[in-house]
């Protein structure tokens, strides 16, 4: 293990990502990505931090490369005198956390990467939060990290149990925490996951305690926080960018901008792990492609009709599910008129070397 390798794990860096580094040693030095602020990069080295830019090897016009997001390990070439070093390439993600762009363009945001854990925080000073927790478990189930559900600010509220209820009943198998970052109720349970060298996104709107609760952990104020309107009890967008911090634990937490629009981007099994009790229940069905409405023989229906399964429950996994299927077409047509589009360049510049081959 070099110097530089032995530096770097206190920022997660392991074997998995040692090896590809080594092969590509040649073409600059591995560091991680810990804040990304309007395109500019703060990046971790074995030396220290130093800032940097996103500069893939591909014209952007022609072709699309992956993005580069916090929690990304990549290769950098260093900066020379004052200037900026610049990463060229990403290492193979283990985790990912991506979001369907807001609006309806068809595109998808790459939140975060390679992030072991990922805290749903929901405030107990509203129940707003409660209801999003199926979109946000489907987020990161499809990004192949582990969902751990936060329920802050219980000091506010008289009916903790109720509401920790709900949110195992909106994530049948995962856990839910019920914390207090004023009075520090939880904060043991909660530490329990937190192991050092392991990255811990915090992920929920504005105004639930994810930068105080940062505080919390650390015993100090390294994220600036603010307080909620008194109104509705909405948070003000107090972070602004995605920043990685390292806790004296050794726990590496990511704060996160609150998500005012989070709509589902899912690629892969996301959706049925997170309603994997509708799904169990859909193998039942009658027929293999019953649609869950008006069908003989469906499991779903039934086990609403006996109680068994809330009706919500069903109609934000059937919500979801549509959004997904839009997502696809959408996505389908982009790469469509991307296909066509590059397929053009290309007979354009056969056309050309075949004119200069003439002449």
């Amino acid at each position: 293990m070099t110097t530089s390798e032995s530096a770097l794990r206190a920022w997660g860096f392991n074997d998995r990502w040692g090896a590809v580094a080594r092969m590509v040693e040649d073409h600059g030095e591995a560091a991680r990505v810990v804040a990304v602020d309007r395109g500019a990069l703060t990046l971790r080295t074995g030396d220290g931090e130093v800032r940097g830019i996103w500069r893939p090897p591909w014209d952007h016009a022609s072709d699309e490369g992956p993005d580069i997001a916090v929690g990304d390990w990549c290769i950098i070439r260093p900066a020379v005198g004052d200037g900026l070093a610049v990463a060229h390439t990403v290492l193979p993600r283990w985790t990912h956390l991506t979001r369907k762009v807001a609006g309806r363009a068809a595109g998808s945001q790459l939140l975060a990467a390679n992030v072991d854990v990922v805290a749903l925080v929901c405030g107990l000073d509203r129940d707003q939060g409660i209801r999003s927790i199926e979109r946000l478990l489907t987020l990161v189930l499809d990004g192949g990290a582990t969902p751990l559900i936060v329920l802050t600010k219980a000091d506010l509220c008289e009916e903790v149990d109720h509401y920790r209820q709900l949110a195992r009943m909106s994530a049948p198998g995962f856990e839910a925490i019920a914390i207090s970052a004023a009075t520090g109720m939880g904060l043991d349970q909660l530490n329990a996951w937190l192991t050092p060298a392991s990255t811990v996104a915090l992920l929920g709107p504005s105004g639930v305690g994810k930068s105080t609760l940062i505080n919390a952990l650390s015993g100090a104020d390294v994220a600036k926080t603010s307080a909620v309107r008194t109104g509705d009890r909405r948070g003000r967008h107090t972070t602004v960018r995605r920043q990685l911090y390292r806790l004296p634990s050794g726990v590496l937490m990511l704060d996160t901008p609150g998500l005012r629009e989070l709509a589902a981007w899912v690629d892969g099994d996301g959706l049925r792990q997170a309603f994997s009790d509708i799904d169990q229940l859909a193998c039942a069905c009658r027929f293999r492609d019953c649609r869950h409405d008006d069908e003989p023989g469906c499991a779903v229906r039934q086990a609403m009709d006996e109680g068994t399964l809330e009706p919500r429950r069903f109609w934000r996994y059937r919500e979801l599910s549509q959004e997904a299927e839009a997502n696809r077409r959408r996505r389908d047509v982009r790469q469509r008129s991307n296909s066509k589009r590059r397929f053009k360049e290309i007979s354009r510049e056969v056309r050309r070397i075949c004119r200069d081959r003439e002449k």
